[in-house]
């Protein structure tokens, strides 16, 4: 899948959280980063830096394609 701004990670990460039937609550303890940075992630208010955006597509066994300008560098 590819993804080209933030609100299309916003709304991947969302929708493969919920259909790894995982809370919010449960991901971000998983991620080791605390509920409000998630859920500002989801809703586009904050773009996650590298780091945290690999550990979430290793949470979610995700694989995605995107480009350098959707996110900032650590």
């Amino acid at each position: 899948m590819r993804v080209d701004n933030v609100e299309e990670i916003a709304g991947v990460i969302k929708v493969l959280r919920k259909r790894r039937g995982l809370t919010q609550k449960k991901l971000s303890k998983l991620l080791g980063i605390s509920n409000t940075y998630l859920c500002d992630i989801e809703r586009s208010r904050t773009k996650p830096s590298i780091k945290i955006l690999m550990k979430i597509v290793s949470v979610l066994d995700a694989n995605l394609h995107i480009t350098h300008s959707s996110i900032d560098e650590v």
